[in-house]
């Protein structure tokens, strides 16, 4: 089985809301490199199986901006089936309104779903609204549960927002705040796969039979390496998958090869940041 991961689109067509200190006007509208990028999924050697989406969907959250998504995504995919997560970017009054067609709903979005005997489990670890921290509430956490209590042919693959760890550990604490608990859940399951997003840095850890993979962004990467700075650059990236019986295959495509530093911010005012919220 083959997958595609995708993290990060921030598609918007509203404008941008400001945020102090954040030069979000240099971030326009991500579209376009969506769509190259879904172009070029469609004209891998190993064409998907299905996609995977890991959060922030759009910049803002604006009803407009997931029917504009949706619209996007359904006409690019065609008959190959995508799975998406939402993230801290994302509003969810307005995603289940705008991509879902349920307007007054404002739940966390979460779901389990089989395709070709392997289980997908999607989480939303920004259970409330701008949760730049993760965290996975109970009831999500006992619908996990219960749902590993079966196992599926081929394995599950859960997909969410936050990893639970990063390879830097300046950004540690940014992670999913429960994530002991959830590793307790999944460590003896059936799954073999945990997809997620939120860093724009691709990175990868495993720690029994479970692979941990974190993609970058598809609508712009972050250089999280620095003490010192952080650079947002112009890059688009994507993940491939492939699953066996017995082995799970990652590894980047680069869709842009220059990368272009759009800005750079004081990596501790921006990890402040992400603490006030």
């Amino acid at each position: 089985m083959n997958f595609a991961h995708i993290s990060d689109t921030h598609i918007r067509v509203t404008p941008m809301e400001p945020t102090p200190g954040f030069p979000a006007e240099k971030l326009t509208d991500r579209g376009p490199k969506l769509r190259a990028l879904l172009q070029n999924i469609k004209n891998q050697t190993q064409t998907p199986d299905m996609i995977l989406i890991t959060g922030d969907l759009v910049h803002e959250g604006h009803a407009e901006d997931y029917r504009h998504l949706k619209t996007l995504l359904d006409e690019e995919t065609g008959d190959t089936p995508y799975y998406i997560t939402l993230g801290n970017h994302d509003r969810h009054a307005a995603f289940w309104e705008g991509f879902m067609d349920q307007p007054g709903k404002n739940t966390p979005y979460y779901y389990s779903a089989t395709q070709d005997g392997i289980r997908i489990i999607g989480l939303d670890t920004s259970p409330e609204d701008g949760c730049l921290i993760g965290e996975l509430d109970q009831e999500q956490l006992t619908f996990l549960k219960t749902e590993l209590k079966t196992t599926t042919p081929k394995g599950s693959i859960i997909i969410m927002r936050h990893p639970i760890d990063c390879i830097f550990e300046s950004f540690a604490s940014h992670m999913v705040k429960n994530g002991p608990e959830f590793f307790d859940i999944i460590k003896n399951s059936d799954a073999r796969l945990v997809l997620t997003g939120h860093t724009h840095f691709t990175s990868f850890n495993a720690s029994g039979n479970i692979l941990f993979s974190t993609a970058s962004g598809s609508a712009f990467g972050m250089d999280i390496s620095s003490s010192k700075t952080i650079s947002f650059t112009d890059s688009s990236t994507y993940l491939t998958g492939r699953m066996t019986n017995s082995k799970a295959f990652v590894g980047q495509v680069e869709m842009t090869r220059e990368e272009t530093t759009l800005f750079s911010l004081d990596a501790h005012i921006l990890l402040n940041m992400m603490t006030a919220h």
